[in-house]
């Protein structure tokens, strides 16, 4: 019975010393993107899907694009393009890692490209865009942080974006 008592205490003081943590030392490692997500691109896809179902007419630019006056074909083919390039997207995305090191540098890589960038954590995450020029940054808001899950938010309100990301393997 002590023993039990002995290391649930301990259990609950390394759960306690971990959720102290700052965002600052939380961050430091390679993270995985695991998501996109921005409410004004989702709404304007959404837009184009449904200017699909609502089309009634083809005239002949869109039978060019389409190859096909068929209304139907075009709006199957429209919707399955749309769908596609959102996939292809999303998948993309999913292809980045960002680390970020103890020496207050974040490496990103994905896509082909790799790219380090110096950050610095306060409130927010602030990456210098231009080496040399400390005033021209990009700042995202730590949303959540935790060991294994980060959420940033990037935009002004009513036009930002959520880059969900995985602590990587």
């Amino acid at each position: 019975m002590k023993l039990n008592t002995i290391l649930l205490a301990a259990g609950c003081g390394l759960f306690f010393l971990a959720s102290c943590q700052s965002p600052k030392d939380q961050i430091v490692r390679k993270w995985q993107v695991s998501s996109y997500s921005s409410p004004a691109s989702d709404s304007l896809y959404q837009l184009q899907l449904n200017m699909y179902d609502t089309l009634t007419a083809v005239d002949s630019n869109m039978a060019l694009f389409f190859q096909t006056y068929n209304l139907d074909s075009i709006k199957l083919i429209g919707k399955g393009k749309l769908e596609e390039a959102k996939k292809q997207q999303d998948d993309m995305v999913k292809e980045i890692t960002m680390e970020f090191r103890k020496d207050g540098f974040m490496v990103q890589e994905g896509q082909g490209r790799k790219d380090s960038i110096k950050y610095d954590v306060k409130d927010k995450l602030v990456l210098l865009t231009m080496p040399g020029q400390e005033d021209i940054t990009d700042t995202f808001h730590i949303e959540k942080i935790s060991g294994s899950d980060l959420r940033l938010k990037v935009g002004n309100p009513g036009d930002e974006a959520f880059i969900d990301l995985k602590a990587a393997k």
